[in-house]
């Protein structure tokens, strides 16, 4: 049912004119539409964008400094028990990223990161590549092949590192991207595939069809042994930026123990402004309105703690609001402050009543 969803939504976007062409990358930077928001959905994206845009540069390095605090109360009932738990997470993220523009269409891209818990160092990453990838750039067809960051539409059903081959056909008001590979390391690997279709319609409409599938071959005792996700966006461009749009989920998945059949859900997606790193003043402001089922997220955007409501494989799902704010306080210091107060969607037969509130801020020095 879900493919045959998919399948119809691509052919209604599907462009007839998949080619390479020969007249050089296309340059259509009006924000709102696909290309330029793609170009920004990453923070290496971002930094390229907001420093490097009109720099004819072979050579490009960027990078940021993250200090980020989150403070969280956990409370519910497990096993007919009541507990309560306090969290709280300092955070230093260390970024570099190095891009080289081989020619017209190719730019070689690399990135090392290292990420340091302050109050707990048992949970450090420290010093590891972060991206190495080849990014091919053609009027109807953009290429990317090796390890970079895959945050698909909002971020909602999954924003994280991804090993494979993502190609785009299409030109940014109309295209079709598909994808091949994994996330995740060691025991947590996973391995699958995306398919993607976005349609811009008359400079304000969006609609965005997503099927995902990840299945986890490397242990078949992780929290979820496979997963399929079907994402289907409708979006609403009121001016180049504000935005809302309304992501409807249907999800599924399996354990070791359980499978979790098809579960709907949905986000709805609220953005106003956004903000520049060079321009001092700027900002984006972000509400979301989660009722979104635990099978749906793959890894999600948020700096708050949806795996709390999947204690015990007991997949609740959550429910509730996330507000997020950025202001650049000047160029190259952003600010961000966020909250998030989400309980379970659903109970199960040894866990209810859960609920999250968490806030939290950063301050991220950008170059």
């Amino acid at each position: 049912m879900i493919r045959g969803v998919i399948i119809g939504l691509f052919c209604v976007v599907l462009p007839t004119n998949l080619v390479f062409g020969a007249v050089g990358q296309q340059q259509n930077k009006k924000y709102g539409e696909k290309e330029v928001a793609e170009d920004k959905n990453t923070d290496e994206g971002r930094l390229q964008y907001d420093y490097d845009r009109d720099k004819p540069n072979k050579w490009k390095i960027n990078g940021t400094f993250r200090y980020l605090y989150g403070q969280g109360r956990l409370e519910g009932k497990s096993l007919g028990k009541y507990f309560k738990e306090k969290l709280i997470m300092p955070t230093w993220r260390t970024r570099f990223y190095v891009s080289y523009k081989a020619d017209e269409y190719w730019t070689i891209n690399g990135a090392i990161e290292d990420n340091r818990v302050l109050n707990d160092h048992t949970q450090d990453d420290t010093v590891h590549w972060h991206r190495g990838y080849a990014e091919g750039n053609y009027p109807k067809t953009k290429i990317l092949a090796g390890r970079f960051g895959y945050k698909l539409s909002r971020g909602n059903v999954m924003d994280t590192t991804a090993d494979g081959i993502r190609l785009r056909f299409g030109e940014s008001k109309n295209n079709v991207t598909v994808f091949g590979g994994r996330i995740g390391a060691e025991e947590a690997r996973r391995e699958g595939y995306i398919l993607n279709a976005y349609k811009l319609w008359n400079k304000k409409i969006i609609t965005e069809a997503a099927y995902l599938q990840f299945k986890n071959t490397n242990n078949s005792e992780h929290k979820w042994n496979e997963q399929k996700v079907l994402d289907l966006t409708l979006g609403y461009q009121f001016a180049p930026d504000v935005f809302l749009s309304w992501e409807y989920l249907r999800a599924k998945g399996k354990d070791l123990e359980n499978s979790v059949e098809d579960q709907n859900g949905y986000v709805f997606n609220f953005n106003y402004g956004d903000y520049d790193y060079t321009k001092k003043g700027s900002y984006r402001l972000r509400l979301r309105y989660y009722r979104q089922p635990q099978a749906s997220i793959i890894v999600h955007t948020m700096n708050g703690y949806p795996g709390f409501f999947d204690k015990g494989n007991q997949h609740m799902g959550m429910r509730g609001w996330g507000l997020c704010w950025d202001y650049v306080l000047t160029k190259g210091i952003l600010l961000t402050l966020e909250g998030y107060d989400l309980k379970n969607l659903r109970s199960s037969l040894y866990t209810e009543d859960f609920r999250e509130r968490i806030i939290g801020g950063s301050v991220t020095f950008a170059f």
